[in-house]
């Protein structure tokens, strides 16, 4: 699911994107899954910011930076901080954040 919301986003199909990740992120809380929801809410966070809903994106990628380091993942930290950090710079159109 949050590869299918990937391939979407990638086609500029945002709200059709986030429709899914928000099922892949419903779906590992449901499980207590802490990986697959920790990488949904990085992916959520990135839609809402494509989305331009930068304070929402801020609030997930700060809810997958702290499942970070509950399941001890520290190259999606460093994915979800860079992101985190860098959305009041970047403007939506302008490239992709990282990973």
């Amino acid at each position: 699911m949050i590869l299918l919301g990937w391939s979407l986003e990638f086609r500029g199909e945002i709200g059709r994107a986030l429709l899914w990740q928000e099922k892949a992120l419903s779906l590992a809380e449901s499980l207590g899954e802490s990986v697959y929801r920790e990488y949904a809410l990085w992916s959520l966070g990135i839609g809402w910011w494509r989305h331009r809903k930068p304070d929402r994106a801020a609030e997930l990628l700060k809810d997958a930076l702290q499942l970070t380091y509950v399941v001890d993942d520290p190259r999606q930290a460093a994915a979800c901080l860079e992101d985190w950090l860098g959305l009041p710079r970047r403007k939506p159109n302008s490239g992709a954040p990282q990973c």
